[in-house]
């Protein structure tokens, strides 16, 4: 199919020529053009304010077709071999190449081989052969595609160590449940109102531990378990055991064959929502105590899970009806460096601020522990009351369980007047399904010994959060947390529960409860997305990706933690030499930073990994940052009703395409600081220089900027080649600061979806229409080479049917010849008898005579026609 021509929501922003201010537009789409003063400084002296505003490199760009990325079938594969996926996803236009974030794991494109039409073999759209060499350790790993429109977004794609069949799609029926064998990873989709069935044989005993992979490997499935026995008897059910996804851990009661269904909890189905169901004969771990091990250093700890090696009863660990086993092990925690220097491990985006690495055993399944931020203790039984509180010396960092049902633990320190703790809790963001509620109280004593308790506060969730979720790249957490400051010298009490843990009794319900001095930190979120237009409710999915003459815009999300305001240095590292990205100050006060990325009128095609790094200063130290990076995970188009799903991605890849570039520039002002008094304005130069299909009046309305400051609209009409901004500083309320904000101005524009694919259409129909004009040739000689060959046939159809005639005479004739011949033999054997009964007889010998020559006469005759029928029935053959 040949790309048509579209149109399509897109927003522009802009840079300038060298480092000047410049934004662009996109033939073919909607655009937002908007341009961005990012370092607007307001500052007063004794007598006179002035506002100070550089203009940093402005971004132009646009939602032109991204390569998407939304499904891998099948979503992994076993170490040491190959196996064919299919990928889905948008605008994968021309796909070439797969990659991972293991260099072990490798893929080539599927082709087909050449043939008439296709002298060259051609690639197979979508299907990649992927090979996973024996050295890629088993776990959870990125992948993305690449195509005519950059790099993808990223997808998860899994490493296992044991044998994996596919789902054979026929096993809706429990008669026709397909066999599987205990050690086995089934990849599977689930199909809408079915129920996917596995039949396994046990023994008497035997154990059943089926994991489910939906929700953690990017899957849309709510995955529901359920055990039947041979009759069809449901035996147990399961559902969001871990993270939204079911296990199964079950006892044959006796020998027999047993059945496994999987479906989506409200029997939704389709590409979206492939499984990978893990038939474990291995290790399980469930959790781990403590959770949180000091960075840099070796520590014990104990496994709690199913099937551990050496692992033993642990009575008091129950799941379901289910006895855990326990097991310890010694684990050396990495640096703060070293994390710093890697991506981040699979956490839900509400982590953000926090650290973890991926442990696991041998051919079991991947858990996280957490980096401690102060001396680590275990929770101490009992402490489910008041006067059972638990002793703490500070700083400390709890790790505990919110485990039996409606457990509640209690603590206390001492503290003295004036001292500042933060009284921290950890669970929800370590992707756990808790709501933790949090009691301070302070215990004094009178001379008498007699305690008075004070409610100091009770902490549900940030107060902050509820302006914040369900936004994009929603980070709040249902985690409290609370500044202490001492008022006097006293006992403090803290009581932990789960709001939820009256309705469940979960032991892998974990969490750390820190009590820590002030610690001045933040992070960096990047927040790769599309800039919405129309539609304010949709989501789409993203990747970073610039066009040859390109700006690309991407906002940094900062995290402050404990009152830290320093000023942040934000900048990137990785890029390609063709393009570049001015440093971002994020100052006191802001929460977040805008990149823009520009690139070249000679960029070339490029695609990899790229860091945003964040350096700052505390308590005069050095304080760096590697931003963690967030991606969409599920897209919508109205978020009111079905919601977008987001997640961290362990890295950031940018692509450059060469392709094709945007066709119209805008320029705002000049590379220098601009000043003018509290009172006074600016007037910034815009000029636009319009390309193919951009028409129609422009007009620019300023965006996130506080309304005292705010510039009036700007248009631009469509015969005009330049304006001016005017940003008049008249509200008294202005103040000092640095501010960033937005031109953005929406216009229709068309472009060819894909030139490279019109071209390469075109190509191959001149190939075609070749081929057809050869063909013709061929054609043409052939079929003259039949009329000559008919005409033949006729000819010799004829002459056939003349010799056949002659042959029939020339038969008849000899048959005739030879029937005189008999005659003549005949006439001359009755003379002869006559002759010799009578001797003397002169009549008779003359008759014997006379009967020899009609003989011979005869037989000459049939001679000659025996030859004559010879030489006929040659011709004729």
């Amino acid at each position: 199919m040949v790309p048509t021509a579209f149109e399509k929501n897109v927003p522009c922003y802009g840079t300038g020529p060298d480092d000047g201010p410049i934004t662009r537009f996109f033939l073919g789409e909607k655009v937002m053009l908007w341009s961005q003063l990012s370092r607007s400084c307001l500052r007063r002296a004794l007598i006179v304010a002035a506002l100070v505003a550089f203009l940093l490199p402005v971004t132009t760009w646009a939602q032109l077709p991204i390569t998407q990325l939304t499904t891998i079938y099948p979503a992994g594969g076993q170490q040491g071999t190959e196996v064919e996926v299919q990928v889905g996803g948008g605008d994968q236009d021309s796909l070439g190449q797969m990659v991972f974030s293991h260099p072990g794991i490798t893929a080539k494109q599927k082709m087909t081989p050449a043939d008439e039409l296709n002298p060259k073999p051609q690639p197979v759209n979508g299907t990649f052969q992927v090979a996973i060499g024996k050295e890629v350790p088993a776990g959870i790993y990125e992948a993305r595609v690449t195509g005519q429109f950059g790099v993808s977004n990223p997808r998860y794609f899994v490493v296992g160590t044991s044998t994996e069949v596919t789902d054979n799609g026929g096993n809706h029926e429990l008669a026709k449940a397909q066999p599987v064998t205990l050690g086995t990873i089934i990849n599977g989709r689930a199909d809408a109102s079915k129920t996917d069935r596995y039949q396994v044989e046990l023994a008497a005993g035997q154990r059943l531990l089926v994991d489910c992979l939906a929700q953690r490997i990017d899957s849309r499935l709510d995955g529901t378990l359920i055990l039947f026995d041979a009759q069809g008897q449901e035996l147990m059910r399961s559902r969001g055991h871990r993270q939204g996804d079911p296990l199964i851990d079950f006892k044959a009661p006796a020998a027999g064959q047993y059945v496994v269904g999987i479906s989506d909890f409200v029997y939704r189905g389709g590409a979206e929502y492939m499984y990978r169901l893990e038939f474990r004969t291995g290790p399980y771990i469930d959790f781990i105590i403590p959770s949180v091990g000091a960075p840099g250093a070796k520590g014990s700890f104990t496994i709690y899970g199913r099937n551990l090696p050496g692992g033993k009863p642990a009575p008091n660990m129950r799941s379901g009806s289910v006895v855990l086993e326990q097991a310890t092990v010694s684990i050396t925690v990495p640096g703060q460096a070293e994390l710093d220097a890697r991506p981040s491990s699979y956490q839900p985006l509400r982590a953000a601020m926090l650290d973890a690495v991926p442990f696991q055993l041998p051919g079991s399944n991947t858990i996280n522990l957490g980096l401690a931020v102060a001396p680590v203790v275990v929770e101490k039984e009992p402490n489910a009351a008041a006067d059972q509180a638990q002793q703490l010396t500070v700083p400390v960092q709890v790790s505990g369980q919110f485990y039996p049902a409606r457990d509640a633990d209690w603590y206390q320190f001492s503290a003295k007047k004036g001292e500042i703790y933060w009284i921290e809790v950890t669970s929800q963001r370590r992707g756990l399904d808790t709501d933790a509620v949090m009691l301070v109280q302070r215990v004094t004593k009178n001379d008498k010994g007699e305690e008075t308790v004070s409610e100091i506060t009770f902490v549900d969730d940030p107060s902050d959060r509820n302006g914040r979720i369900g936004g994009d790249y929603d980070d709040t957490t249902d985690d409290p947390s609370y500044r202490l400051t001492a008022d006097q010298d006293a006992v403090y009490r803290v009581m932990v529960r789960d709001q939820f843990g009256d309705s469940h009794s979960t032991p892998h319900a974990t969490y750390e409860l820190a009590i820590r001095k002030e610690q001045p930190d933040y992070r960096l979120l990047a927040l790769p997305k599309q800039i919405k237009t129309a539609n304010a409710n949709e989501v789409k999915m993203f990747s970073p990706v610039l066009r040859r003459s390109d700006t690309m815009l991407m906002q940094v999300r900062v995290l402050r933690r404990d009152g830290f305001s320093g000023e942040i240095e934000v900048s990137v590292a990785g890029l390609p030499a063709e393009v570049t990205c001015p440093n971002v100050t994020v100052t006191a006060g802001q929460n977040s930073a805008n990149l823009v990325f520009s690139a070249t009128e000679n960029a070339k095609t490029w695609s990899g990994p790229i860091q945003i790094k964040g350096a700052s200063q505390v308590d005069g130290g050095q304080l760096n940052r590697l931003a963690r990076v967030g991606t969409v995970v599920w897209n919508t188009a109205n978020r009111t009703q079905i919601a977008a799903g987001f997640r961290n991605s362990r890295d950031l890849w940018l692509s450059v395409i060469d392709v094709e570039k945007g066709p119209a520039l805008v320029q705002v002002g000049e590379d220098k600081v601009l000043e003018t008094s509290l009172g006074g304005k600016l007037e910034v130069p815009v000029k636009i220089s319009r390309g193919e299909g951009l028409a129609g009046d422009l007009k620019f309305v300023a965006t996130a900027v506080p309304g005292e400051i705010k510039p009036a609209d700007l248009t631009i009409k469509a015969a005009e080649k330049e304006s001016k901004l005017v940003v008049a500083i008249t509200n008294a309320k202005a103040k000092p600061g640095l501010y960033h904000f937005y031109l953005r101005a929406d216009s229709k524009v068309k472009r060819p979806r894909n030139p490279a694919a019109i071209t390469a259409a075109e190509e191959h129909q001149k190939f075609l229409d070749g081929l057809v004009k050869s063909l013709a040739g061929e054609t043409k000689k052939v079929t003259a080479e039949k009329d000559a060959a008919v005409k033949q046939s006729q000819q010799d159809d004829q002459q056939l049917k003349t010799v056949g005639q002659k042959r029939d005479t020339m038969v008849k004739a000899v048959t005739a010849a030879e029937n005189v011949v008999k005659a003549a033999t005949a006439k001359q054997g009755a003379a002869q008898k006559a002759a010799e009964q009578d001797k003397d007889n002169a009549g008779l010998a003359e008759a014997v005579k006379a009967a020899e020559k009609e003989q011979a006469d005869a037989n000459t005759k049939l001679a000659a026609a025996k030859k004559a029928a010879e030489t006929v029935q040659t011709e004729f053959t």
